[in-house]
């Protein structure tokens, strides 16, 4: 009865959130199409996240595309893709993530001091070694390397502040950081059935896989680096 009772709770969590994060990512959506649609957009930035790639957690390539809605506010889409071939923890990274953002810039075209509410989704599988012993009198001697195979579903809500400069030859650069709250739910796809888990030295980068919710602050940190295009009724200092 507890653990049907745990499970439902579980649930309800997850469904809160996911709710809340549809609502919010496609009301930024509608209210970029409403803008773009009342006013002819004259700023799009391509921009690359090059930090993400140097990401210990979730290596991820990752580009973000920045629309103006207004004269001092725009809409930015970013999109990552995870893979194995990226991963420099060797553990088979394979998921997505999506970052949703409506900028409110202090001064008009696109550049200086601006402040961001940002929606942050994550959808990852992975999997590495972990040591497991059947014996807790003398762990490591009977220890063994089995595979546990992990999905987590990340969402964060964060509030940020940034600076972003646009030099005369249309390079961009996008500096900011922010802080927020971060869901994670960790879901065990395989984990070994015989002898418990056995934290040992030989694990000093793993991550806290312990199944599942859970609420951590969340941290924004970085920078961009990115090209203007379509440059009608815009000029850079």
């Amino acid at each position: 009865m507890a653990n049907s009772t745990l499970s439902i709770n579980h649930y309800i969590k997850y469904i809160i959130c996911v709710f809340g994060f549809i609502i919010v990512f496609f009301s930024n959506i509608s209210y970029a199409q409403n803008d773009t649609i009342a006013k002819k957009s004259s700023v799009f930035i391509l921009k690359f996240a090059p930090l993400s790639l140097v990401d210990f957690i979730y290596t991820t390539i990752q580009f973000a595309g920045e629309l103006s809605l207004k004269d001092k506010t725009s809409y930015q889409l970013e999109l990552g893709y995870m893979s194995n071939f990226l991963s420099i923890r060797e553990n088979n990274n394979q998921g997505y993530r999506i970052r949703s953002e409506v900028r409110f810039y202090k001064k008009q075209n696109f550049q200086g001091i601006y402040l961001t509410p940002e929606i942050l989704f994550i959808n990852v599988k992975y999997d590495y070694a972990r040591r497991f012993s059947k014996d807790t009198l003398y762990p490591y001697s009977s220890s063994y390397i089995d595979t546990i195979e992990i999905k987590k579903i990340v969402l964060a809500a964060t509030f940020k502040i940034g600076y972003q400069k646009i030099f005369k030859s249309n390079i961009v650069l996008d500096f900011y950081g922010g802080l927020g709250l971060r869901y994670i739910n960790t879901k065990h796809l395989f984990f070994p059935q015989t002898g418990y888990l056995f934290q040992h030295a030989d694990c000093w980068s793993c991550q806290d896989d312990t199944e599942g919710d859970r609420f951590i602050p969340n941290v924004s940190l970085g920078f961009k680096v990115g090209y203007l295009f379509n440059l009608s009724n815009h000029k850079t200092p």
